[in-house]
């Protein structure tokens, strides 16, 4: 399955994720910038970021009190 496919079977959710990343990605070029939230005051929505990290398109992570999801290089290739 081709990544487009992948795409167009995610959920709205991930799919503003991806929007949100695609943003950062032009407002911040030359940087590799992400969405973090905080924990535990910020739920991130898990099952979003699961179906993007599966497609390809981003990976999240968890950095001390944060979960921080970034495009991998194939997500950035294909949408910024």
């Amino acid at each position: 399955m081709s990544l487009e496919e992948r795409y167009r079977k995610l959920s709205p959710e991930a799919i503003g994720i991806v929007d949100q990343l695609v943003d950062i990605a032009h407002d911040e070029p030359d940087q590799e910038e992400g969405i973090e939230w905080y924990l535990p005051d910020e739920e991130p929505p898990l099952v979003a970021l699961a179906e993007l990290q599966a497609a390809g398109i981003a990976r999240h992570y968890r950095d001390g009190e944060s979960v921080i999801v970034e495009l991998t290089s194939e997500g950035r290739r294909r949408y910024v």
